[in-house]
């Protein structure tokens, strides 16, 4: 019994000295005691006990030491990832270019020690549909870049990740490396996809030693920079995109307005410095409405993109007078474009740049199979002449185009002061008129028309008159036109309407059974609720449809002949009567006078005033009459200021006329008083 214990003891001491006080310590504590008991068997026998107890506790050491230090580089490469993820996110705030920041994260990755040896990698994006751009690189030489400057998806390492959207890993070159490049070495890869929503925004490349093993927490590190890149990419796009939407246009890729006035002043800054001329042309393409009305608005914006990109193929020539940018045409809003011409020689040369746009611009437009022909009208203000800030000289440049559209279009206009005054005019009597509206100013004046058979007064025309608070009497010539092109015609001629029918019911009530007559502007006729607004007011006023003529113009009738035949004829059956205003100065179709409901034809005054002095006025004004009643109509001749001239209506059998020589337009009152000499009208 003695002796088993002994033997367990030494045992016992043999495992747990080990553990607790270390191999070293342990060995020594064993051979002192086998050195002073018992002899060679006992020796032999302890010995063996003592190996077979030692040497599992030889190997717990030496692996417990070897995972420690496992762990302990573990730990310093997840703290050197840590801190390159760090310093990869402090770059992707950074305020800087997109190039520049891709440079910084890739050197961050070439720079740790690990997994690149070779000090090379690059990092592309895609900025066209399936196609990777190398946006940065180390150690990229010219051969590898002329042939990984651009990859489509599926091509070579980087190809192949951005188009199954995973990661690609090589030990070493083998055949998926399909561009093959002059010096290369032996090498491998790392090629992550960087990924947005599914959809591939770029590759991370990383050479490799070659039979480097793929190392799964390298993996994870590599992705997280990815994540990292994706997100400054996409935050880069989008911020793209708001830019193209504040400063470009939608539709045509050009420059907006808000664009344009950073751009002309940053022009006139330079002008100043170098003390150069600087122009900007305005340009408004010719009756683009119709286009529209015509074709759509889908055709519309086909010939849109198709002048933006001739106006931009034809400046980029290398006969320009001018200094011009990538940005130097901008569409400002509709069919509204200009054009900077940076360092002209003199303002003279702006006529050069002006030929070749109209030359262009000759060419015929093809849009959706269709041949279409484009003019424009352009105005022109030059550095420093017409102005020194950018509102200003641009201005002034719509202030002349629009002065080419009064000219008639297709053709160019300089800018002049005295063009500004006119404009400010017609902005001042704009909001003069829409003070007037509001306090009744307008009123009506009345001419008489005599039946030249009866010398009765048969026929009355009503005559806009404005009487402004500020600036008194205003002539018709000059608020009709401002009426007309600001729509405040629309419910200037709806109140005319109403007075006239109101002062036709008077006359009726005092027994003078006339016709009203009131002109009708293209604007009003062209409302979509005209016919209605018609009626309306003749049922609120009371009187009789046959009592109402409608003037209307010849341009009237010849636009959109079909909808203003249904018109005219839906009044027409309820009574009310129509006739052509100014006939001879327009291109009335005969046709269109046999299909028309017209009951008389107005020969306009400029035929009359010449008729006793010119033959050929004598003749339009026998052929319109002849003309008129070979058609069953009846002509009125406007204007008859002398006697002569109404002797010799009278002689070719004129029906009506009105003038001077009967009365000037007059107020109500005076107006009544003519009724009572209207017998001796005709007499003379």
């Amino acid at each position: 019994m003695k002796e088993g214990l002994k033997k367990n003891s030494r045992a016992a001491l043999a495992v747990w000295t080990p553990m607790v006080l270390g191999i070293e310590y342990a060995t020594h504590r064993i051979a002192r005691y086998l050195s002073i008991h018992d002899g060679p068997l006992d020796y032999l026998l302890h010995s063996t006990i003592l190996l077979s107890l030692t040497a599992p506790a030889l190997y717990l050491w030496r692996s417990s030491s070897s995972r420690k230090l496992n762990a302990d580089e573990r730990l310093k490469e997840s703290l050197r990832h840590q801190t390159l993820i760090n310093r990869i996110l402090t770059i992707s705030l950074e305020d800087a270019p997109l190039e520049e920041t891709l440079e910084k994260t890739l050197d961050c990755l070439i720079t740790a020690p690990f997994p690149n040896a070779n000090r090379k990698g690059g990092i592309w994006i895609v900025d066209e549909p399936d196609t990777l751009t190398l946006k940065a690189q180390i150690g990229f030489t010219e051969s590898m870049l002329s042939l990984c400057g651009r990859l489509p998806f599926g091509r070579c390492l980087c190809g192949r990740a951005a188009l199954y959207r995973k990661m690609e890993y090589a030990a070493l070159v083998d055949e998926r490396h399909e561009n093959r490049y002059e010096g290369i070495v032996p090498h491998g890869h790392y090629c992550v996809p960087m990924l947005y929503r599914g959809e591939t925004l770029g590759v991370i490349n990383l050479y490799l030693e070659e039979d480097h093993p793929m190392d799964e927490k390298e993996v994870e590190f590599l992705a997280s920079v990815a994540d990292i890149v994706s997100g400054v990419i996409e935050r880069r796009r989008a911020e793209k995109t708001i830019r193209e939407m504040a400063y470009y246009d939608f539709l045509t890729g050009l420059p907006n307005r808000r664009m344009l006035l950073d751009m002309l002043n940053r022009m006139i800054a330079s002008s100043r410095w170098k003390n150069r001329f600087s122009a900007i042309i305005f340009l408004d393409l010719d009756r683009f409405k119709i286009i529209n009305d015509t074709f759509g608005h889908a055709f519309g914006d086909g010939v849109l993109s198709a002048v933006a990109q001739r106006l931009k193929g034809c400046l980029f020539e290398g006969d320009v007078v001018a200094r011009v940018g990538p940005d130097s045409v901008a569409r400002i809003g509709g069919d509204e474009f200009t054009v900077l011409l940076h360092e002209i020689g003199k303002p003279e040369d702006v006529v050069n740049v002006i030929k070749k746009i109209y030359t262009a611009l000759g060419v015929p437009f093809v849009i959706e199979g269709r041949e279409t022909y484009v003019s424009a009208s352009m105005g022109v203000s030059i550095y420093p002449y017409d102005g020194q800030h950018a509102e200003e000289l641009l201005a002034n440049a719509d202030t002349a185009m629009y002065k080419a559209k009064e000219d008639g279009g297709c053709t160019y206009r300089i800018y002049r002061p005295f063009m500004n005054e006119k404009a400010y005019k017609f902005f001042n009597t704009e909001n003069m008129m829409r003070k007037g509206l509001e306090r009744n100013e307008f009123f009506l004046h009345y001419q008489p028309q005599v039946t030249i058979k009866t010398g009765r007064i048969e026929g009355v025309e009503a005559l806009a008159r404005w009487r402004s608070m500020e600036s008194g009497l205003i002539s018709p010539e000059e608020f009709i036109p401002v009426a007309e092109e600001t729509g405040l015609i629309i419910d200037l001629g709806e109140r005319i309407l109403r007075m006239a029918c109101l002062q036709c019911g008077k006359l009726h009530e005092a027994g003078r059974p006339v016709i009203m007559a009131v002109n009708i502007s293209s604007r009003q006729f062209k409302q979509a609720d005209f016919v209605q607004s018609v009626m309306r007011i003749l049922e609120e006023t009371g009187l009789p449809p046959r009592y109402l003529e409608l003037e209307l113009t010849e341009s009237i009738i010849m636009e959109n002949s079909g909808e203003t035949i249904e018109r005219m004829r839906e009044l027409k059956s309820a009574g009310i009567r129509f006739s052509i205003d100014d006939f001879g100065t327009g291109f009335s179709s005969l046709s269109y006078l046999k299909r028309m409901p017209i009951d008389m034809l107005k020969i306009d005054r400029s035929f009359v005033q010449g008729i006793t002095q010119s033959q050929d006025d004598a003749s339009i004004a026998i052929a319109i009459i002849r003309l008129a009643h070979s058609l069953k109509l009846e002509v009125i001749a406007e204007g008859v200021e002398t006697f002569e001239q109404f002797k010799f209506l009278k002689y070719l059998d004129c029906d009506r006329m009105q003038g001077y020589y009967f009365s000037k337009p007059a107020p109500e009152d005076e107006f009544m008083v003519l009724f009572e000499k209207e017998g001796d009208f005709g007499m003379a």
